[in-house]
C-alpha cells in the first residue's frame, strides 16, 4: 500500500476544494473535475516532458525514451495506474510545453532557484548536483591546477561560477550552450548531471564548485500536484528504486554508490535567492 502521509497533508493546503481519493485495487482514485491526477486518469496517459540529450538522465523520446528522469516518470504513471507519453525538447522547450499544458509533467535539466519558483511549480529535488571539472590530463585534481591551461565552460545563468574567478590564470577560457559542444580541451566545467552525458573519457574530479538541486516541474497553480508527485519521489527513495535508477544510469558512470538527496524545494531555491 503507498504510504499517505505527504499526501494526507497535500489535502490539508487544499481543503474542501479536492475531494479525498479512495483507494481501489492500490490506485488511489481522484475527481477529474477538481485535480490534476484525476484528469489524467480520466484520459488514461499522462504526458511528460524530458531534456533531449545523450543521457543518462534522459534520451530518445516516445517508447525509445530512457534515463533516470524517465524512471521517476512512470514511477508517478504507475502511481496513477495510467500510461505515459513521454515529449522531449530543450530545457527551454519543455518548460514552455509545461505553461502551454501541452504536458502536465516535466523534467528539465535546469536548476530550482527563487526565480524559477516564480516561474514554475517544482517537487522537492530527485537530485542534487554540482558544477564540476572533467580533466583530461591526469595532472589536473583540482581547480587551482587549470592555471596556464584550456579550459571549456558550458555556464547555468544563475547557479554557475565562471571557472575563470575560481582558478586564476587560465590561458584560454571558451564558453559553449552545451558540454557536448566543447572542442578538444585540457578540462571541461559544467554541472555534473550534464558533463554525465559525456563522460566517455577523462576524469570527472570530486571538488563540487557549486551546488544546486533539481526537480520536476508542473505550472505554477498545480503545487498539489507537485506536492503528489514529492509523494512518489519519496518512496521511491525510502523502497530503494531510487538507489536502483542510479545504479543503472549513473553509478557504470561514476562509479559512485547511491545516495539519495535530503534537500528539500525551499533548501535548494535558498541556495540561489537572487534567482537571476
Amino acid at each position: 500500500m503507498r504510504r499517505l502521509a505527504l499526501w494526507g497533508a497535500a489535502f490539508l493546503l487544499v481543503g474542501t476544494a479536492c475531494v479525498p481519493p479512495v483507494e481501489n485495487d492500490k490506485v488511489l482514485k481522484f475527481d477529474p473535475d477538481l485535480t490534476v491526477m484525476g484528469r489524467i486518469q480520466k484520459t488514461g496517459v499522462m504526458r511528460v516532458g524530458i531534456s533531449e540529450g545523450p543521457g543518462p538522465f534522459s534520451s530518445g523520446s516516445g517508447e525509445t525514451a530512457e534515463g533516470f528522469t524517465v524512471e521517476l516518470a512512470w514511477e508517478v504513471a504507475r502511481s496513477l495506474g495510467v500510461d505515459l507519453e513521454i515529449l522531449s525538447g530543450t530545457d527551454d522547450e519543455i518548460a514552455a510545453m509545461v505553461s502551454a499544458g501541452d504536458v502536465e509533467l516535466a523534467f528539465p535539466l535546469v536548476p530550482i532557484t527563487e526565480k524559477a519558483l516564480s516561474e514554475h511549480s517544482f517537487s522537492d529535488p530527485y537530485w542534487v548536483g554540482h558544477d564540476k571539472i572533467l580533466a583530461f590530463d591526469d595532472s589536473i585534481a583540482r581547480a587551482a591546477d587549470l592555471a596556464g591551461r584550456t579550459v571549456c565552460q558550458s555556464l547555468e545563468p544563475v547557479t554557475s561560477v565562471p571557472i575563470g574567478e575560481l582558478a586564476p590564470g587560465i590561458e584560454e577560457i571558451l564558453e559553449v550552450p552545451d558540454p557536448v559542444d566543447c572542442p578538444e580541451v585540457d578540462a571541461i566545467v559544467a554541472p555534473d548531471l550534464r558533463l554525465l552525458g559525456v563522460l566517455d573519457s577523462g576524469t570527472l574530479l570530486d571538488e563540487g564548485l557549486t551546488t544546486a538541486g533539481y526537480g520536476a516541474m508542473v505550472t505554477l497553480e498545480n503545487r498539489i500536484f507537485a506536492t503528489y508527485v514529492d509523494e512518489q519521489i519519496l518512496e521511491a527513495k525510502d523502497e530503494g528504486r531510487w538507489s536502483e535508477w542510479f545504479e543503472a544510469y549513473v553509478s557504470p558512470l561514476t562509479g559512485e554508490d547511491p545516495d539519495p538527496p535530503a534537500m528539500v524545494l525551499e533548501e535548494a531555491a535558498a541556495l540561489w535567492p537572487a534567482g537571476g
